[in-house]
């Protein structure tokens, strides 16, 4: 789906009052700050969180070098055109939103009935050693051969000097907690005129996204707040 980006650089006018229904199709497990060795989930989807998903069922993929352009473009036309100063927020893990400024939650939120549970998570990692070389899988089979012959202190090094050898990604095996809904998340949110329309139209087309992880697919809809 193509979308003009235009509506990313009107002003803040909270105009339209929503309430965003979200129901959970899957376990969710929705972490906003960095672990250490366990990923607690949150109970309610925090701004972030949504900023993810409605970029998701917008179709905004977006780099990190596209958003960093984009948020300065923002900041330059806020400051320029609205006298106003744009704050570019980040996220606890990194992530950059590009839609934060156009929306807010507000009280109350309506939570459901949740289980916890804690399961196996694989995190995906970028390494140079051999946490690396140990966590990785599907290697050029040409390094096949010497990496079976490789002593505990020669991996670091052959590393180091076949990094194009291995995926860009290692896998490393987390504990995290996940929550079995039952019934939905209603959120209060005060919304620009724009991306209320924008985000009601893209859940006519399609109301999927995911929420928290990749897998946490969730169905979601917008409607005016009585």
């Amino acid at each position: 789906m193509k979308i003009d980006i235009e509506f990313l650089f009107e002003p803040p006018e909270f105009t339209k009052n929503a309430i965003l229904t979200i129901k959970p199709l899957t376990p969710l497990s929705m972490v906003s700050s960095i672990p250490g060795s366990y990923y607690k989930t949150e109970r309610v989807p925090d701004k972030f969180m949504l900023c993810g998903l409605f970029e998701n069922i917008l179709s905004l993929h977006l780099d990190e070098n596209e958003r960093n352009m984009i948020r300065k473009k923002i900041k330059k036309h806020y400051k320029k055109q609205y006298k106003l100063e744009y704050t570019a927020e980040s996220s606890n893990v990194g992530y950059k939103p590009i839609l934060d400024h156009l929306f807010e939650i507000v009280p109350p939120i309506v939570i459901p009935d949740m289980k916890f549970y804690d399961d196996l998570w694989t995190q995906h990692l970028i390494g140079s050693d051999s946490r690396h070389l140990n966590g990785s899988f599907n290697n050029d089979w040409n390094i096949e051969k010497d990496l079976i012959k490789l002593k505990e202190s020669e991996k670091n090094e052959f590393f180091t000097n076949n990094r194009s050898s291995f995926p860009q990604y290692y896998r490393s095996p987390q504990i995290r907690e996940f929550i079995i809904t039952d019934g939905e998340f209603l959120l209060n949110i005060k919304i620009t005129q724009s991306l209320f329309n924008i985000i009601n139209d893209a859940c006519v087309k399609s109301n999927i996204g995911y929420l928290g992880t990749s897998e946490g697919w969730v169905d979601i809809s917008i409607g005016e707040a009585i």
